[in-house]
């Protein structure tokens, strides 16, 4: 009753890792100078804790996506 899948090594549309960085690196990093790795440390932090007050919404929209 199991069927085994075969899924390519690097299937980044698969991994829902994969939409929640790319998500971070729009919204914090991408065309953003830091002065220091503080700032940079302290923007993605800021972001983490916006995503954990709605976590469960945010990964049923990751998986909508793929």
């Amino acid at each position: 009753r199991l069927e085994l899948v075969f899924l390519p090594p690097y299937s980044p549309k698969l991994n829902l890792v994969e939409g929640l960085w790319k998500w971070l690196k729009s919204d914090v990093i991408n065309n953003v100078f830091y002065h220091t790795v503080a700032e940079i440390r302290n923007n993605v932090q800021q972001f983490m804790d916006e995503i954990m007050k709605s976590r469960w919404s945010i990964i049923d929209w990751l998986c909508v996506r793929f």
